[in-house]
This record gives structure tokens, C-alpha cells and sequence, in this order.
């Protein structure tokens, strides 16, 4: 029976056991000892541990934690697209993967909507010919307004551009 234990160990039901918390490190059952039972502040029970969002951790201190805007991924921190957040690996990150709608794949700073002539920085200036320029920066097939052809948008196309005439179709 033991009634006195050594510095470091605490004495439970007439045994010697290592105390956690006490600041002393018992090299044999203990990697550390801070002296408090306090979570992800280099030691915890005993044993090391860092930050939950540490992605390498070595003996309580952390070497490696990701950014916003990377994951850990085969032992790196690789750029996340599509995550709103523009990392130095990108050079724009809009939160999706749609093309055609100013940034694409986060490795072009712009892209030029569908049907667009010409752009700059993502903005048409000049839609392809049969289209017209919409105020959302896209371009839309153009009306063809007298080609006797009803489209949805039209009321009616007589295929000539008189007013009044008397010919037409009846509006939808």
C-alpha cells in the first residue's frame, strides 16, 4: 500500500498514478504537461495537440495551417475555385464554375459572354452579328422584325416593314 507518492504522481485508492495537470512532465506517460485542461493550446491531456484547423501539427506547434480560401490536400495548401475568395494562385473567383459569365475556372481574370464580338474585362462591347446586346451583358439572338417568321418576342410579322397594310399574323 502506498500512503506518499513521488512529485508528478497523484495517489488514487492507496496507488501511485501520473497527474495530468500538475506542470510536471513524467517522460514515460506523459508527452507534456501545461498545467490546465484547456483544448487546442499546444497541449491537452497530457499529449500534444495544436488548432483544429493546424494541418500538420509536431509536438504542439503548429507548421502547416491553410489559409481562407485553401484546402489540405497530399500534404499542401492548394487553392479553393469556386469559393468566392481570390487567392494569389487565381485571378478571380466569382463562386461558380459557369462559363461565359466574367470569370471561368478562376485562371482568367475575364471572360467574354456567349456570342460576344468583342470584350473588355468581361464586359461586351460588341455582340456576333444576328445578336443584340442586352443590358445583363449578354447577347441575344436579334429580332428579325419583317422576315415573315413569327418569333416568341413578336405580335405579329407580315414580312414587310409597312405599317398598316393590312397584312400579318395574329398576335399570339
Amino acid at each position: 500500500m502506498c500512503l506518499e507518492c513521488e512529485v508528478g504522481f497523484q495517489l488514487l485508492e492507496n496507488a501511485c498514478f501520473p497527474h495530468c495537470g500538475d506542470k510536471f512532465i513524467l517522460q514515460q506517460y506523459e508527452e507534456c504537461d501545461d498545467g490546465n485542461l484547456q483544448p487546442y493550446d499546444g497541449c491537452f491531456q497530457c499529449k500534444f495537440q495544436c488548432s483544429e484547423d493546424c494541418n500538420i501539427c509536431d509536438k504542439g506547434q503548429c507548421i502547416l495551417k491553410c489559409e481562407d480560401g485553401y484546402k489540405f490536400l497530399n500534404n499542401n495548401c492548394l487553392s479553393v475555385c469556386g469559393d468566392q475568395i481570390v487567392t494569389k494562385e487565381e485571378d478571380c473567383d466569382d463562386g461558380n464554375t459557369i462559363q461565359f459569365d466574367g470569370c471561368f475556372n478562376c485562371m482568367y481574370s475575364y471572360s467574354c459572354p456567349e456570342n460576344c464580338y468583342d470584350c473588355y474585362q468581361g464586359t461586351c462591347l460588341e455582340c456576333n452579328d444576328k445578336y443584340q446586346l442586352l443590358n445583363s451583358n449578354q447577347c441575344q439572338l436579334q429580332l428579325d422584325c419583317g422576315d415573315g417568321q413569327l418569333q416568341k418576342q413578336e405580335e405579329c410579322d407580315d414580312g414587310n416593314y409597312e405599317a398598316q397594310d393590312g397584312f400579318g399574323y395574329a398576335p399570339r
